[in-house]
């Protein structure tokens, strides 16, 4: 199991890290794609998407950690489930941000879209050094 959370911690630190790179990234395409006045006001936005992305990342995290030490035979399941629901997660976000602002529904949508291809590609990335860890374990 110490093994599983060297893995698991060292790809939430390579999310954290992409993370903290994803902010100045998504405002300085903001400003080069929109303007300046744009990227502005996109700012808190996009520090809002990374906040909960790494927050939702963590919880995922936990959970999985918790199935893999009862040995739980769902981890299929669980990843199908954990994908899902992170897909509902980004379209319900996308939704209440059209119905509170508004406006500028397009940064915000490629921003979103950007962080959920990142998000996706560390966890399942993790997901399968996990699992070939406990393989070779076996």
């Amino acid at each position: 199991m110490q093994q599983v959370n060297k893995v698991l911690v060292r790809y939430m630190l390579l999310l954290a890290l992409l993370l903290i790179v994803a902010v100045p990234g998504l405002f300085y395409f903001d400003s080069l794609c929109w303007g300046e006045s744009t990227a502005l006001r996109q700012a808190l936005s996009i520090n809002a998407l990374t906040s909960g992305c790494f927050a939702w990342a963590l919880l995922l995290c936990v959970v999985y950690r918790s199935l893999l030490k009862r040995g739980d035979k769902g981890l299929l399941l669980y990843y199908m489930a954990s994908k899902m629901l992170t897909l509902l997660l980004a379209a319900l976000t996308l939704v209440v941000y059209g119905f509170v602002v508004g406006t500028e529904i397009l940064p915000f949508v490629i921003n979103l879209l950007l962080l959920y291809i990142l998000f996706l590609a560390v966890t399942s990335c993790m997901y399968a050094a996990v699992e070939k860890k406990q393989k070779n374990r076996s």
